[in-house]
């Protein structure tokens, strides 16, 4: 009563500034029973806020849940990575505007 099996725990270090940071351990787990049992997935946070307070949270997903919060954080990256691309060539784009019209003939006298 009370078993279960566990995956050995997987450790993301989340790059940050001095004083923020953030570790999250992620595991399978699955109860030891006679009868077949769902599959969760267990996460631990921890790290450091803003102003160094500690953050400190753990999470039971189910694998189909845990799939759906991985989908969500992929999803919103690429949004960012598209997002960051586009002011990138619109800020280029302004750039050589800025150069070909200071490099045009007439305005050098």
């Amino acid at each position: 009563m009370g078993e279960a099996h566990r995956s050995t725990p997987t450790t993301f270090s989340a790059p940050g500034s001095a004083s923020q940071r953030l570790e999250v351990t992620a595991s399978l787990y699955q109860a030891h029973a006679r009868w077949l049992t769902a599959t969760y997935v267990d996460l631990e946070f921890s790290g450091l806020e803003r102003d160094w307070l500690p953050i400190s949270a753990s999470l039971h997903l189910t694998t189909d849940h845990a799939a759906e919060l991985g989908g969500f954080l992929a999803n919103l990256s690429q949004i960012g990575e598209a997002e960051q691309a586009a002011q990138v060539q619109a800020y280029l784009s302004a750039l050589t505007k800025e150069v070909s019209v200071d490099d045009h003939p007439s305005n050098h006298g």
